[in-house]
């Protein structure tokens, strides 16, 4: 779509009311996430610097800058698919790197004997939740009362929690319980990953080849 059709299709989307009706706009959402992939960064304020803002002090779409999504990312659904899948292979990099650093830096300690491999599905559950900044799983020790301690890397040193060691608790890949929650489809809550494991679980016609 054009941006002369772009901004014609928002003008006359528009009313007297102080937001935007939800026909003839793609779905945005409370953080200014555009489409199927919810393409966010970089787009201060959202397609008319807030939606519910006056519509007539917004009188033209906002113009993204490098680095943030286009005007056919935000109105094209498989242009907005295909950046999503861009970013989903970046998490995947990130997940990947974040794997490597944890055990490298235990075997520089001497102790590569504490790695443990995450699961395919704990991979994926954390390249999911990458995608909306976070991990799902990370590498660390549960106690015997289920409390968790987690290894942390700050300033690129990676950090062993001292009751791990003291009291020779297993490593593993936890789940972070700590990430915030998002409403889901089926009107539960659970953090970003669980939420789109559920969908995949429930359509698994969707994730076909």
């Amino acid at each position: 779509m054009s941006s002369d059709k772009v901004n014609y299709q928002i003008n006359n989307s528009r009313t007297t009311s102080t937001c935007l009706p939800a026909t003839g706009v793609p779905v945005q959402s409370f953080d200014n996430g555009y489409g199927i992939m919810q393409i966010t960064k970089g787009i201060p304020g959202g397609l008319t610097g807030g939606a519910c803002q006056s519509p007539l002090s917004q009188p033209t779409l906002y113009i993204p800058t490098t680095n943030t999504p286009t005007q056919n990312m935000i109105w094209n659904w498989v242009a907005n698919i295909n950046a999503g899948a861009a970013v989903m292979l970046d998490k995947y990099k990130e997940e990947i790197a974040y794997e490597n650093k944890v055990f490298n830096d235990l075997n520089r300690n001497n102790l590569g004997y504490l790695w443990v491999s995450p699961t395919t599905e704990q991979r994926q559950m954390n390249v999911w939740q990458r995608y909306n900044g976070g991990l799902y799983y990370r590498f660390g020790c549960q106690d015997a009362n289920g409390n968790t301690y987690f290894c942390s890397i700050q300033n690129g040193v990676l950090t062993i929690p001292e009751i791990c060691l003291k009291d020779n608790l297993p490593f593993q890949w936890v789940k972070n319980t700590a990430l915030p929650t998002t409403a889901c489809p089926d009107g539960t809550s659970y953090p970003y990953a669980k939420c789109v494991q559920n969908i995949s679980i429930s359509n698994p016609q969707w994730c076909k080849q």
